[in-house]
């Protein structure tokens, strides 16, 4: 080969290049967006399980949950401050819920951690899920938290079933 032959193929060894590099930018960009969800999931599991707050707030819903579970009717329940307690937890929940549907947080560090949590709540206290949506201008309150909750209690996925 002369160096005219080579020349005219310096054109498709550049243009292989730039693709390999885009290629590899785009990896590294996903891996490190993959490593930042993991992070922001793991944060934010220490910070609820860690916080001071957080603890208090969590025994104010098991507290809240006894109360339900003894009241007469969710109505009378409403004005009580164990019912603001477990709506309290439940907005933590949801802005959980929130980061994992806008992937914020990693799905699968989340559903290792917190699936048991998340059901749990959803069923525990559903009558004061459902009261809160029934709410004037609450119909759409723990959307989040319920497409979660659904997405988690229906058949597993593959992604799912695999060990932790």
């Amino acid at each position: 080969m002369n160096l005219e032959e080579i020349a005219k193929l310096a054109p498709i060894a550049t243009a292989s290049i730039a693709l390999c590099a885009l290629i590899v930018a785009w990896i590294s960009i996903n891996t490190q967006k993959a490593v930042a969800r993991k992070r922001a999931a793991i944060d934010v599991f220490f910070k609820t399980e860690m916080d001071k707050e957080m603890l208090a707030a969590y025994g104010g819903y098991t507290a809240g949950l006894k109360k339900l579970k003894e009241a007469t009717s969710i109505k009378e329940f409403s004005d009580t401050p164990d019912y603001q307690s477990i709506r309290a937890y439940l907005d933590v929940n949801e802005l959980i819920s929130v980061g994992i549907n806008r992937k914020v947080f990693d799905e699968r560090v989340c559903y290792g951690f917190w699936r048991t949590i998340l059901t749990t709540a959803c069923r525990d206290a559903a009558k004061v899920i459902d009261h809160a949506r029934n709410q004037p201008n609450g119909e759409r309150t723990y959307d989040q938290l319920l497409l979660v909750n659904a997405r988690w209690s229906g058949r597993p996925l593959i992604w799912q079933c695999w060990r932790y």
